[in-house]
Order: structure tokens, then sequence, then C-alpha cells
């Protein structure tokens, strides 16, 4: 007899990554949203497992095409300004994700330097479906089953994704109810606007890393007069139209930071690996994956996907470069390289999925075209050829429902002073994308022209006083303001000052 397997309550975006019989999420006019909706009292009270920082909650319109109808919990924390009578206002910060939690992100963290946290109140929350806040319900079972097949490599396991990914939508969407039609970035902008209301800000000052910064965007196009500030450090570009854009443009940073890689290893004699043709060591093993004959003596045999996420892992940070070096020739000498080097990064997140699938539409429509893909990335990029982000294009495989959400250029208010932060190397959210959005918006571009996924808080000071200006004074930073890479000595594995304790940001699109 089958064994009946736990439910997971699973964040946010929790799982429409397959076939659902979604029904089209409705959207009010914001004005009259707003005019029907009644702002929440919070009642703050200290968090039991973080001293010092407030738990609370709001309720918001289940659909709010309905706000009189039933409503659902958003859950909030909130760490206090700790000069209340120099008190300016909140900060709403959301770190990403899908699936990021913002209420265990403000408890863990401050975020902003000392000097924006004596001015304001920090407020982190938990989007609809995600955490503490009202959650989407799944089949761990069902879950275990979709992993196993999320690099799809013959038609074969494309037709498993494809019946596992439905199986899961219709156990998700079952017991869930139905919130799992309403999670949408769209929904989630009226939350972030009566979160706004319930805490008394005429106007929002928000900080969106990640994912977040697409609640950020799209705030400003449906809210442009409760604008105060916008800080959105690696941003989501809601115009990349097709699924090769996607794709390409996310290949295309993996293979920026492997050929990094190879020049740094080129010119440093440390590197294990340094004076050999890199590009056709890897080659070379690369091949050897894909055609199953690269062996871990220790492990077994090592796959092409498996070789691509612990490159992709490694490459992307000068931190983790010493390591990659002597990972390759151990490969090469037909070594076990250390158990730590071989901890590839989990990217699949599934909590994104429900939101993923509202907010854009990537249609796969079968293994051919699928592998088509990955040839073109091939061709276009020697080395690396693929990417562990590039299966969220198949997070909607056998997906019937429609995108509430689906993409579009930016139409923001050209006036309004936002800020957007990208980074050169960002591995995730591609600095390609930063580009187009501060293009799309008018915002004022800061770049860094270093390694890792976001940046805002971790300690550099170019950043971070341009920023802190932008929170305290209003100060919008000089558009096209470039703040050189530090010195790779002085970084963490993430291109991070070792000295920050800032924490890196959840999810595939947080961190």
């Amino acid at each position: 007899m089958k064994r009946t397997s736990p439910l997971l309550a699973v964040s946010a975006a929790a799982l429409v990554g397959a076939s659902a019989l979604l029904m089209k999420t409705a959207h009010a006019d914001p004005a009259d949203s707003v005019d029907q909706y009644q702002p929440s009292t919070i009642q703050w009270q200290e968090c039991e497992d973080a001293p010092r920082v407030d738990c609370g909650s709001i309720h918001v319109p289940l659909n709010w095409a309905d706000p009189g109808g039933d409503t659902i919990e958003i859950a909030l924390a909130r760490r206090q300004a700790t000069n209340p009578e120099a008190r300016v206002g909140t900060i709403v910060m959301n770190p990403g994700g899908p699936g990021g939690s913002g209420v265990g992100a403000v408890k863990g963290h401050h975020w902003v330097s000392e000097a924006v946290l004596e001015k304001f109140d920090v407020v982190g929350f938990d989007p609809r479906g995600i955490a503490d806040s009202a959650t989407i319900n799944c089949d761990r079972e069902d879950i275990d089953r979709v992993l196993e097949y999320r690099w799809p490599s013959n038609e074969e396991d494309f037709q498993h994704l494809l019946t596992g990914q439905e199986q899961l939508v219709g156990t998700c969407r079952a017991l869930t109810g139905e919130l799992f039609d309403h999670v949408d970035n769209l929904a989630t902008v009226e939350d972030l606007d009566a979160i706004r209301a319930s805490l008394g800000d005429k106007q929002l000052n928000f900080l969106g890393y990640s994912y977040g910064s697409l609640m950020g965007q799209q705030y400003a196009q449906v809210y442009p007069d409760h604008v105060r500030t916008l800080v959105l450090d690696g941003n989501m570009d809601h115009s990349l139209s097709t699924t090769w854009e996607f794709l390409e443009t996310e290949t295309r940073a993996a293979e920026r930071n492997f050929n990094a890689f190879v020049a740094w290893c080129d010119t440093e004699p440390t590197c294990a690996i340094h004076g050999d043709d890199i590009e056709s060591l890897y080659g070379q093993l690369r091949d050897a994956a894909r055609e199953g004959d690269l062996v871990d003596p220790v492990r077994g045999p090592l796959s092409f996907e498996e070789l691509n996420g612990i490159t992709f892992n490694y490459a992307n940070n000068p931190g983790g470069w010493e390591e990659l070096g002597q990972l390759l020739a151990d490969l090469r000498a037909g070594h076990s390289p250390a158990a730590a080097l071989l901890q590839a990064q989990e990217i699949v997140n599934y909590p994104l999925q429900a939101i993923w699938c509202l907010d854009w539409d990537y249609p796969v429509t079968d293994f051919d075209q699928w592998s088509g893909y990955a040839d073109q990335l091939a061709e276009e990029f020697p080395n690396m050829q693929w990417t562990p982000y590039n299966t969220h294009a198949l997070n909607c495989l056998g997906y019937d429902g429609e995108a509430t959400n689906p993409q579009e250029p930016l139409d923001i208010d050209p006036e309004l002073d936002i800020v957007m932060i990208g980074t050169v190397h960002d591995y995730a959210t591609v600095y390609e994308w930063t580009q187009s959005a501060a293009e799309q918006s008018g915002a004022a571009l800061v770049t860094y022209e270093g390694f890792g996924h976001t940046i805002y808080g971790h300690g550099y000071s170019c950043i971070d006083e341009a920023i802190d200006a932008y929170f305290l004074e209003l100060v919008v930073p000089k558009d096209g303001l470039s703040c050189q890479r530090r010195d790779y000595a002085d970084a963490d594995a993430n291109g991070h000052l070792s000295s920050t304790d800032r924490p890196e940001v959840p999810g595939p699109f947080g961190r």
C-alpha cells in the first residue's frame, strides 16, 4: 500500500511549476482597492525567537479584486529606529526569492547602516504564500519526484518531469485552495501598499534584493505617488519576452565568470592548473561527463549537470577560484576531490514556482525545443554551455493555466527618483537585466564592477554611502556611478568583504 507522505508548507511561490488548473487572477484598480480596504492595526510584540525585534501581522484580501471578501494574514518583523526622536519613517525590505522570508531576514540582521537605522525602522514581511504568512501547502513526495528529473537530458526524463509537475501542481492547488491562484507579484504589490498604510506612512521606502526588485518596480508603476525611496539591488528584467532571452542572458553571465576564473588562473602561479590550457582541460572534462566517462574514484560517475553546477558555483566568485583550480586538477588526475568541493549549489527552489508561473510566460513545448536551446547555448558559450539557473525555464512545464502578470516593459514615471544597483559579475540577476530595467524606468544606475549577488549592506563604502545618502537625505546617486571591484584578497567566497556580517539573500533570485 502506498505510504501517505507528509505535507510540506511551502513558501510563497510554491510549486506551480507544472500543470495546474489555475484560474486567471483578477486585479482590481488600485484606487478602488485602497478606497475599500481598511488598513489593519498592527499589534507589535517582541518576537519569541529574536530579542529586540518585534513581530506582528496584518490582514489583507485574499483576492484584491474582491477587497470585501476573504482575508489572509501577512507576517511582519520590525527593528525599531535606534534614535526614535530623529525617526524619519520605515524602510520595508524584501530579500528576494521568490520564497524568501522578509521576517526571517529582519530577525537575523538590520540590512542597513547604523546611520540609517538611527532614523528608520526596518520592517520585513513574508509575501503571501510564504513562511509565517498564509502558506501554500504541497506534498513532499511529489516535490522529491520532480527534483529527480529537474535536468532532463533525454525524452524519457522530459516526460517524467512533465508528469511529475502535473501531479505536483494538482496536489498543491488542492491542498492550498483559492490562495494558490492569487500569489502573483501584482497581488504582492497591493499587500505592500497595505503594509505602508498600516504602518501609518504616507510614502513608502523600499529595499528590494533580487526577485524583490520586481516588487519595487511594479509598485512604482501602480503607486508612483506613494514612493519616497526605492532601492532595488540585483534587478529582474520583466521585459525579457522569450524563453531564449532568459536562457541566453543567464548563460552569458556564467561564461563571463568562468572566463574571469581562466584569466586569473593564467596569471596566478598558486592556481593548481596554472600554465595549462584551461579551456581545453575543462572541455575534456565536460565532454567526458556528457559521455558518462568522468569518474570520481570515491563517488562514481559525475554527470555534465553535476560538473556544470560545481564549476558554476566556484567560478562565480574569486573566493572559490583556488578551490576550483584544485578540483579540476584532481579530476584530470583521476583523484577524488575534497568532499567540500563537490557541494554543487542547489539552484532549484520549489517555493518559487507558484509565483513564477503567474509572473512569467516561458513556454517549452517539447524535448526537441529544449535540447535545441541547449545546442544553441553550447555554440554561443563554448566553455560553460549552461547554467543551473536555466532549469527555471522548465518551472511551468505542463502548466495549463495563464500567467496573470506576464512580461512587459516597465512603465514608470521617469520623474520618479529611484535607484537600481547592478553587479557586473552577478550570476543570478545578471547585470544586463539591471541595465535594461534602469533604461526602461529612468532609474539612477549604480554599478559595482565586482562579483557576487547583490552588494548593498556588505560594507563597501562606495555603494553604502551613496545609498545611505539617498535614504537619509533624498540625494539620488549620480546616474552611472561606478564602484570599482575590491581586491580579491579582501573578499570572501561570495565576493564580499570578510568583515561584513550581512547575510546572503535567500532563494534562486535572492540567494
